[in-house]
């Protein structure tokens, strides 16, 4: 059956998507926002879309990779009422 040079399955694209969620301390989650976009789309671009369909966002910190450590973002993530909680690439000077 499946041999060497055998084809399993054969992926012809993918999709990006970032998803903004939060949860409580019973573990329970809500998704407040989600962005889907073709190959290789920014997933910075896609949250700042996200970010810009919500007038507020819960008093809890936002947990990110470094990726998502745009000044911009930092500063949309508070003036919507959340605490970022991201981690800073070391060159980032940011208070």
């Amino acid at each position: 059956m499946a041999g060497y040079g055998f084809k399993i399955r054969l992926v012809h694209s993918h999709v990006r998507l970032v998803l903004l969620a939060i949860a409580d301390v019973r573990g329970k989650g809500v998704v407040l926002g989600g962005a889907v976009g073709p190959p290789y789309a920014s997933e910075i671009e896609m949250l700042r879309q996200i970010l810009d369909r919500r007038t507020y966002l819960p008093a809890l910190p936002v947990v990110g990779d470094r990726g998502y450590d745009a000044v911009d973002i930092l500063e949309r993530l508070q003036s919507l009422g959340a605490q970022p909680a991201l981690q800073m690439k070391a060159t980032w000077r940011y208070s």
